[in-house]
């Protein structure tokens, strides 16, 4: 092992005891720097101790396309402050060197703070920050509070796995050959439009709170990997029923929006789930409030009333599950679906064996028939609550 005490003495001195006696020579190693990177960091005015501070600003000025040395000639300038590598990138866009801004910081730092003050095309703020060259190695996006509006198309990111696009005024957004994306958080904007282009059942997080979404939920039904669903506070009205093939889904909420019905459909992988104030839906649940025999303690969680609600509705529930697979039926039968080479589940042995000695066709006008009945039953109860709620 090479030694770097010619670097600095300090290298061969043991580290506190959260490092179990390592020294620091061995806790940069730890942290992959090799002997020619720690010595220019030392020789640029870095102590041995200060191995997390360096691997921080490498970790954060990479993410933006800076290498160490184009970090060390804009730290030379005065760019060090957290954060800092957002003013070098939009320097960069700009072609202002480090020299070039060090003739005159102020007047370079006031023109970006006017700059980044203005509404601004999000599309343009991609461009500056995430510059074309980089993206095919940048696994994270994070552009929020910038004050941004208009569209944004993010296409062609083969490593990209999060986006955070929050607390902005976009309108639309459309993600394109992202193959392995999985986080999308784009609260707090003013969205109507999100298409994912065929990659929707890739997303396990996605967040879309606050936005101004006005439809049912049919265009969720793809996103069938979801763990983590936020619709608040957005427009939307129907069912919960396009929610029914998330399977993984562990986190659901679903406030302010205009949704009346569905629970049946709710997946039983839920362990959070809110709609307290989402009118029709919480008044559903509200008899089903769950008292402790013990004490009368109430449990202030909504998956609880949920799951009282299921428990007291399982026909609606039963029915729901009868729905779902159906439908999946339907979609193989118009993908030349035989009878003949498949196995039914349940639905064999509701069948009569002249349906099941009937060609294809014969088998799908039951299914259909079969979808309407257990639909009719259920909006039976929804009907009924109509009622008494009048």
């Amino acid at each position: 092992m090479e030694n770097w005490e010619n670097i600095h003495e300090n290298f061969a001195k043991k580290a506190g005891h959260v490092y179990r006696g390592k020294t620091y020579q061995q806790i940069w190693e730890g942290r992959g720097f090799t002997y020619e990177e720690a010595r220019e960091w030392i020789e640029f005015g870095f102590e041995p101790i200060d191995h997390w501070k360096v691997k921080i600003l490498v970790e954060d000025w990479g993410k933006f396309g800076f290498t160490p040395n184009q970090l060390r000639e804009w730290l030379r300038i005065g760019l060090v402050k957290d954060e800092d590598y957002e003013l070098a990138s939009y320097y960069r866009a700009e072609s202002y060197d480090p020299n070039l801004v060090a003739s005159d910081l102020e007047q370079f730092q006031t023109k970006y703070a006017n700059w980044l003050q203005n509404p601004k095309e999000a599309q343009e703020y991609l461009e500056v920050f995430y510059p074309r060259e980089i993206r095919k190695e940048t696994e994270s996006i994070k552009i929020s509070d910038k004050n941004l509006t208009g569209s944004l198309i993010i296409d062609n990111w083969p490593q990209l796995k999060k986006v955070e696009v929050k607390n902005n005024q976009l309108t639309s957004l459309t993600i394109t050959n992202c193959p392995l994306l999985k986080h999308l958080r784009i609260n707090n904007n003013s969205l109507t439009s999100l298409d994912l282009k065929g990659i929707a059942n890739l997303i396990t997080q996605l967040d879309i709170s606050d936005n101004k979404f006005s439809s049912d939920l049919t265009w969720l039904a793809s996103f069938i990997n979801l763990e983590n669903l936020d619709i608040t506070n957005n427009h939307f009205v129907g069912s919960l029923q396009p929610l029914a093939k998330m399977k993984k889904l562990k986190y659901l909420k679903i406030n302010e929006t205009k949704l009346d019905s569905g629970l049946e459909y709710l997946p039983a992988s839920l362990w959070s789930f809110d709609c307290s104030t989402t009118k029709k839906l919480s008044e559903q649940l509200a008899p089903y409030y769950p008292l402790r025999q013990d004490d009368g303690w109430t449990h202030p969680y909504m998956i609880y009333w949920l799951k009282n609600w299921r428990e007291a509705n399982s026909h609606l529930v039963n029915n729901a599950k009868m729905i779902t697979e159906l439908e999946q039926i339907q979609q193989l039968l118009q993908q030349s679906f035989s009878l003949k080479e498949n196995n039914f589940w349940w639905t064999k042995n509701e069948l009569t064996l002249d349906v099941l000695n009937n060609p294809n066709n014969g088998f799908q006008l039951w299914v259909n028939e079969r979808i309407s009945e257990l639909r009719n039953d259920n909006e039976q109860y929804y009907q009924s609550i109509e009622i008494t709620a009048n």
